[in-house]
C-alpha cells in the first residue's frame, strides 16, 4: 500500500509538471505571439513611413495613397482577427488539456482509493471468516464440555447408587 501511494504521489508530481510545462509554453508561445504583433506593427509603421516619404517626394498620389493605407488597415484587421483566433484555439487547447489531465489524475486517485477499499474488504472479509471459525470452535468446546460435565454427573449417580448398593448389602450382611 505504501509502494501504491508512493507511486501515486510520483505520478501526480508527474502531472504536475507536466501541466507546469505546459502552462510555461502557453505563456511562451503568448509572448512570441506579442513579438509578432509588435514586429507586424514595426513593418506597417516602416511602411506608413515609406509611403509618406513616397508621398513628400510627388511619387503617389493622394488617392494611391488612400488605397495603399485602406489595403494596409484590411491587412491588418485581417492578421489580428486572425491572430486572435489563433489565440482562443490555443486557449481551448490548453483548457482542455488541463481538464483531461485532472480528469485523469482524479481517475487515478478513485483507482487508488478502490483499491485500498477492496484490499480492506478482503481483509474485512478473511477476519469475518476467521471469526466466524473461532465461534463454531467455541461451539464445539461447549457442546464438549456440556457432554463432558453430564457424563460426569451420570458417572456421579452410579457411584452414589453403588456405595448405596454396598452399603445395603453390608448392612445385609451383617
Amino acid at each position: 500500500a505504501e509502494a501504491a501511494e508512493t507511486a501515486q504521489l510520483k505520478l501526480q508530481c508527474q502531472l504536475e509538471v507536466e501541466v507546469a510545462l505546459r502552462n510555461k509554453d502557453l505563456e511562451h508561445a503568448q509572448e512570441i505571439h506579442q513579438l509578432k504583433d509588435e514586429m507586424h506593427q514595426a513593418e506597417l509603421g516602416h511602411q506608413a513611413d515609406v509611403f509618406a516619404l513616397r508621398h513628400r517626394n510627388g511619387m503617389l498620389t493622394e488617392q494611391e495613397e488612400w488605397q495603399q493605407m485602406e489595403i494596409m488597415l484590411l491587412r491588418s484587421q485581417r492578421l489580428q482577427s486572425e491572430k486572435a483566433q489563433e489565440q482562443q484555439v490555443q486557449d481551448l487547447q490548453s483548457s482542455i488539456e488541463w481538464e483531461r489531465l485532472s480528469a485523469e489524475l482524479r481517475c487515478r486517485q478513485l483507482d487508488s482509493q478502490l483499491s485500498r477499499e477492496r484490499s480492506e474488504a478482503s481483509k474485512n472479509q478473511e477476519l469475518g471468516a476467521r471469526l466466524a471459525g473461532r465461534d463454531l470452535e467455541v461451539c464445539a468446546l461447549e457442546t464438549l464440555l456440556a457432554s463432558a460435565s453430564k457424563k460426569d454427573a451420570q458417572e456421579e449417580r452410579t457411584a452414589e447408587a453403588l456405595r448405596t448398593a454396598q452399603e445395603e448389602a453390608k448392612k445385609l450382611a451383617a
